[in-house]
């Protein structure tokens, strides 16, 4: 097997190390690296420089990534400058390909797709394609050697895992750390299934070089695994909501990480109305996130039929706009024959007048010949009837569902045991014998048989009792709905009387079970009609009447006529049995609350919620209930918008006007003002809910874009005659599409009655040819503004984001989708370019890095290398580090950023700018954040960095001779090379680094202040993070430490507070060095204090420490 080592080919030094010396000091390094590397190598090996690599100490790093994505560890030394392992991450990992015969490099990429998807041939064939699997490099080829053993390891690049930087790395040790020993043991049997499943590699892992790198790619695992757990803390809480349903028994264990993202991802196209009608589709929770995510595919499949069956209404609608007077001139041309040449109902002349007038107005509309017309009404009523049983059929499955929640809630153990007692417990049985006596007394009177009329007072007798027994009936209805606890005894047909006779839980469940099989059979056959035939809809009077309310078909209008018109034309309508419409009338009123209108504004989503039906809706509910409706939109329907979001947040329509009474005056001033910012200062300051004040906020904005747009439509080259047309480019009507949209404004007449009600457009304004092209427009306007939203939401763009694109193509007509798509993807990569503005304002080197990815991404058109977006995540995770970090620094405010990097190859490694601390006003920074400064020329070396885990040795310290190499030391105080800040820390500094008496550096240091924050670090609570402050000094003209000074500060989202202190002190005799350090001091603070017990505190710490050589 091939290894490949990172090796120094030659050492550098500071300028002031003589010739002879730094040719001793490279034979040495040389030797000794030679010397370590032999033994691990091959029989006949050999060791020899890289070529062209630059001559340098090889520094640590945790990983090094090569262009072609494999992953090499650098060497890191211990104490006696051997070679030791570094644990990597990689998201490279060696993969055993099975092999019974030579292959060529094509078949032996597509027999490694088939072993590692574990696929047969044509499907390996067709994941080659589809998941872009090739060679990078050089293709290998097949050896004897690799047939002799009968596999070939290929290396595997995982472009799914984002590699955690060091920083982060040292993030996820601590979130490690706080977690539970259960909750670790789930995150790691999760990793180790992953990983055996991309690998195939089961037992113990050696130490072989396959296997090292193969436990770097379980670490790469992990800490995905860690990224995920992250990402969901992270999501948007009106998803977080919905996900983890308060009540909701659902948990999210490692295993369930990807499945609860995927679903985030999925979610992030629903409106708010959406996700809260989600809850009344659904029969319980479950805590199986895979049936979790399988019943949301469902919803979402059944949002998106919905959501194109509205656009093929509309798009039909729009087709047949103020077409009236040709509709009822096409009527009269049928009735006179049309184009079958007989004129049975006028004279000939007649006739071809009607056909001739016909024919013009046909022509005026843009329209070829009687059949294109009739072409539009046939696919209006398709897509009417289409819709219908769409409608249809969710409410069915409304009801079905509640039939059986029904029986499973009275087969409960115990349920009906306890409604037999509770039925026992009331007179329901004795007013139903009463209600049975006195109607069947009532019956038995009539009018005398010869006189045919009632006598003396028998018709007032016979009136009294039928109307004691149909008291006597609804006083024990009453009672046994009330006893029964749920809707099904409440429905009119549900046996109630035989209910509370009872006398057992066995008798209670008969009558349920026949109620509930015969009105799911009834649900089952009324739903089989529906999908053969779409047009019997037409014979089920409540689903018809409900169908036009939800496609806002309203009469009067052209599309109320259409359909009329074509339910009076069915010949021959089924026979429908009563089972039937009783099913369908029981689901209508299960969803509307008997009102005809839903009561729950959330399930209006699926169907299509917009204001205008939010309010219609709500003014229904208010006439059947009673109910006040709010001011404000009874007031100014243009508040209508507000319901919406009353119904995002979940409120039904009982509890909608409590809920908007107190924002009232926030939101009449917002009419006002136009400022959204005011809007959601004023509703959190009226205690308005995060969730509704969230809501109201988003719909405010459509809203007051939607009048924008109109009257910049209005004012475009000539008014809306104009724009509509598109005499200046499609820009202005798709944004005012497009806000219409937002406020449910879908089809055109709703669109155009917003015009005339905003005065923008008079009646009768539009000529033919200007309808033409209305029409034209908005349909080609609603297909932009979806595509728009669709890929918003694709690239995780907020609605303000779409919305300034959209505005922008508003201002700039000329503009056509392709470059409109092209903005959006622009935005979505400027996102991370604007949040971070003042970070990249101070460094150039990243924002170079930062601009080349950008640019990759842009070039790609819309599919960039998953690479890509891993270098891109990785950006962007350390310019929040950053932007975290420079709100509370310590280093001077107007210092200059200079960015430093540990990698040789960099253009701006450390030894290459700045081989030295420069003076003030240089403020040194390297990719984790760590800055190194001094606050006057030739001071103290001052350090700040974030706590992490250890990194292991980078042996920065071989930059200096060791006490030996240097000659001139004395020996007793036993001198060691000591870390301002050590790799115990999270970062090696390859700075401050003075020689310091043993007793300092391992009593003091290491086994002491380090062994401290290292404790801390590994401590860290979630959201919280400690940072350490150093100030180092050497005594004059030397490199022996005088001083060094601690300092501990914690971090959260209240800022940051200094927690402890630490100082050491070594006196400037060389030989006879007395070292003093007081003992760990905590803030006086409430926080210092509870530091002070927090953490275990090493001995050496607690007292004062004085050692004299």
């Amino acid at each position: 097997m091939r290894k490949h080592y990172h090796l120094p080919s030659a050492v550098t030094t500071a300028d002031d190390l003589p010739a002879p010396e730094r040719e001793r000091l490279t034979a040495v390094v040389l030797d000794a690296v030679a010397r370590a590397v032999h033994p691990v190598g091959l029989t006949g090996s050999t060791v020899t420089a890289t070529p062209g690599r630059p001559p340098a100490r090889e520094p640590f790093a945790g990983l090094r990534v090569t262009a072609d994505g494999s992953a090499y560890a650098t060497p890191s030394y211990d104490d006696g400058g051997r070679p030791v392992g570094v644990p990597l991450r990689s998201r490279s990992f060696p993969f055993r390909v099975r092999l019974d015969r030579r292959l060529d490099s094509a078949e032996l990429l597509r027999e490694f797709v088939r072993q590692y998807r574990h696929v047969a041939g044509a499907e390996a064939a067709r994941l080659l394609d589809a998941e872009h699997w090739h060679w990078t490099g050089t293709p290998p080829e097949v050896t004897d050697a690799d047939l002799a053993r009968r596999y070939k390891v290929l290396h595997v690049v995982d472009h799914s895992l984002r590699l955690a930087h060091a920083a982060q790395q040292a993030a996820n040790e601590q979130a490690l750390a706080v977690l539970g020993a259960g909750q670790r043991d789930e995150l790691n049997a999760e990793a180790d299934r992953r990983f055996r499943a991309a690998t195939g590699r089961t037992g113990q892992l050696g130490s072989g070089q396959e296997d090292r790198e193969l436990a770097a790619y379980w670490l790469g695992v992990r800490d995905e695994l860690l990224r995920e757990r992250r990402e969901i803390d992270a999501l948007p809480p009106r998803i977080r909501d919905f996900l983890f349903t308060e009540g909701a028994p659902r948990a999210a264990g490692p295993a369930d990480y990807a499945a609860v993202l995927r679903l985030a991802h999925k979610l992030a196209g629903l409106t708010d109305a959406e996700l809260a009608g989600y809850p009344a589709k659904v029969d319980a929770h479950t805590t199986d996130w895979r049936r979790f995510e399988a019943s949301v595919d469902r919803y979402l499949a059944q949002v998106a039929r919905f959501r194109e069956a509205g656009v093929t209404v509309e798009s039909a609608k729009t087709a047949l706009f103020e077409m009236d007077g040709l509709y009822e001139l096409y009527k009269v041309w049928r009735a006179v024959g049309g184009m079958s040449g007989t004129y049975a109902a006028v004279d000939e002349t007649r006739a071809h007048a009607i056909d001739a007038e016909f024919r013009a107005a046909l022509a005026k509309h843009g329209l070829a010949s009687p059949a294109a017309f009739e072409g539009l009404v046939s696919d209006f009523l398709a897509a009417f009837e289409d819709k219908t049983v769409l409608i249809g059929l969710e409410l069915l499955d409304g009801y079905d569902r509640l039939l059986s929640l029904e029986q499973q809630r009275l087969e409960a153990p115990g349920a009906a045991d306890r409604l037999v007692a509770a039925l026992a417990g009331t007179r329901a049985k004795a007013l139903y014998a009463e209600a049975e006596e006195k109607a069947g007394t009532a019956r038995a009177i009539g009018p005398d048989p010869e006189l045919h009329r009632y006598l003396g007072d028998d018709y007032a007798r016979k009136t009294r009792l039928a109307a004691e027994a149909a008291q006597a009936q609804a006083a024990a209805d009453e009672l046994v709905t009330a006893a029964a606890a749920g809707p099904l005894a409440a429905e009119e047909g549900f046996d109630r009387a035989a209910l509370a006779q009872a006398a057992s839980a066995a008798e209670v469940l008969r009558v349920v079970r026949t109620y509930v099989t015969r009105h799911r059979n009834g649900v089952a056959a009324t739903s089989a009609e529906l999908k053969a035939d779409r047009a019997f809809g037409y014979d089920l009077p409540p689903l018809h009447e409900l169908s036009l309310r939800l496609q806002d078909i309203r009469e009067g209008t052209l599309y109320f006529r259409i359909v009329e018109d074509r339910l009076k034309s069915r010949q021959a309508r089924k026979s429908v049995t009563a089972i039937v419409l009783a099913v369908v009338t029981l689901a209508i009123s299960v969803a509307t609350a008997g009102t005809g209108t839903v009561a729950l504004l959330g399930a209006l989503a699926v169907f299509g919620l917009g204001a205008w039906q939010a309010v219609e809706a709500y003014q229904e509910y208010r006439r059947g209930h009673g109910a006040h409706l709010a001011g404000l939109v009874q007031d100014d329907p243009w508040f209508g918008w507000v319901l919406v979001a009353v119904a995002g947040a979940g409120i039904d329509l009982a509890g909608a006007a409590a809920a908007i009474r107190p924002a009232e005056p926030a939101l009449r001033l917002a009419k006002t003002t136009g400022d959204a910012a005011r809007l959601a200062a004023d509703l959190k300051a009226a205690g308005i809910s995060e969730r509704l004040a969230a809501g109201i906020v988003a719909q405010f904005r459509g809203a007051v874009g939607l009048d924008a747009a109109l009257r910049d439509l209005a004012a475009a080259a000539g008014g809306v005659n104009s724009a509509i047309g598109g005499v200046r480019g499609i820009g202005p009507m798709v944004r005012a599409a497009y806000y219409g949209i937002r406020q449910g404004i879908v089809s055109l007449d709703r669109f155009v009655l917003r015009l005339r009600a905003a005065r923008l457009l008079a009646e009768g304004e539009l000529s033919a040819g200007e309808l033409i092209r209305l029409r034209a427009a908005f349909e080609q306007a609603g297909t932009a503004g979806r595509r728009i939203r669709t890929l918003g939401t694709e690239l995780g763009l907020s609605e303000e984001q779409l919305s300034a694109v959209v505005d922008s193509w508003g201002a700039n007509p000329a503009w056509t989708l392709a470059e409109v798509e092209g903005r959006l993807r622009a935005v979505a990569t400027g996102n991370v370019r604007a949040a971070y503005e003042s970070v990249l304002a101070n460094r150039p080197v990243l924002d170079r890095e930062l601009s080349t990815v950008e640019q990759r991404i842009a070039a790609a058109a819309g599919r960039p290398n998953p690479a890509d977006l891993a270098r891109w995540d990785e950006l962007t995770a350390r310019l929040s580090r950053l932007r975290e970090i420079d709100s509370v620094s310590v280093a001077p405010r107007g210092g200059r950023i200079v960015e430093v990097s540990l990698d040789e190859a960099a253009p701006n490694f450390f030894e290459t700018v700045a081989p030295v601390v420069p003076d003030p006003p240089v403020v040194l920074e390297f990719p984790d954040g760590t800055r190194v400064w001094r606050t006057a020329a030739g001071g103290p070396v001052r350090h700040e960095s974030t706590l992490g885990g250890s990194l292991g040795r980078a042996g920065m310290e071989r930059g200096m001779y060791s006490a030996g190499q240097h000659g001139n030391l004395p020996s007793g105080p036993s001198y060691e090379r000591a870390h301002t800040l050590g790799q115990g820390t999270g970062f090696e500094s390859p700075y401050g680094i003075f020689y310091a008496p043993e007793f300092v550096n391992q009593r003091l240091q290491n086994e002491g202040i380090e062994a401290y924050l290292r404790t801390v670090a590994a401590g860290a609570h979630p959201g919280e993070t400690f940072r350490v402050f150093t100030k180092v000094r050497p005594h004059p003209d030397t490199l022996r430490l005088a001083t060094i000074d601690y300092r501990l500060v914690r971090v959260d989202q209240a800022g940051a507070e200094e927690v402890a202190s630490y100082s050491i002190v070594v006196s400037s005799s060389a030989e006879h060095p007395v070292v003093t350090a007081g003992a760990l001091r905590f803030a006086p603070t409430s926080t210092g204090r509870a530091m002070a017990t927090r953490f275990p505190i090493p001995p050496q710490l607690t007292t004062d420490a004085r050692f004299a050589y």
